[in-house]
């Protein structure tokens, strides 16, 4: 497990004290890296509400690789962590 301290969606990044006791500075997002994410994940939440069939996967299919990329280059976990990941506002 990993203790994170501070906003992981933040310019100003994280610090990671993992299960070693190691600290690791994680560097944030650029100012318009993030103001893309935070829209495309708003995408995401909105498509939830769509209820017309196929729609909403569509929608999702679109945001999510963009999302995931983002979320792989700027929140770490640890080699063979189980990380949750909750985006919320």
């Amino acid at each position: 497990m990993a203790i994170v301290i501070g906003h992981i969606g933040s310019d100003g990044g994280y610090t990671v004290i993992g299960s070693d006791g190691s600290v690791h500075h994680v560097p944030g997002w650029a100012e318009e890296q993030l103001a893309d994410f935070v829209a495309a994940t708003q995408v995401l939440g909105a498509a939830t509400q769509i209820k017309t069939p196929g729609v909403a996967a569509e929608i999702a299919r679109a945001a999510r690789g963009f999302v995931e990329r983002q979320v792989e280059t700027h929140i770490k976990g640890e080699a063979g962590d189980r990380t949750i990941i909750i985006i919320g506002g």
